[in-house]
């Protein structure tokens, strides 16, 4: 394993950093995909008492547009069935 120089080190480090402070500060917008209501019942039970789950499956995608970057954000809900958990 190669050894770094500790100036080398910190300059990676810093570049880390300020990579995720450029993340952080793009334009993002958050689009919610609900899940359509042909498909909200359970496929074992067939039940429509569904309960989401945590906050939905989150999914970010870079779009360049010229002279800067939009970060929309998609979350996918996501449910389950009460019928699940009981056995």
């Amino acid at each position: 394993m190669r050894r770094q120089s500790p100036d080398a080190r910190l300059r990676r480090q810093r570049h880390a950093r300020s990579a995720h402070a450029r993340k952080q500060a793009l334009t993002s917008k958050t689009t919610v995909h609900a899940v359509p209501k042909s498909q909200r019942q359970c496929p074992k039970c067939g039940s429509e008492k569904l309960k989401p789950v945590g906050q939905g499956k989150e999914s970010v995608v870079y779009e360049y547009k010229p002279a800067h970057f939009i970060a929309p954000r998609h979350v996918r809900e996501t449910l389950a069935c009460p019928c699940v958990h009981t056995r």
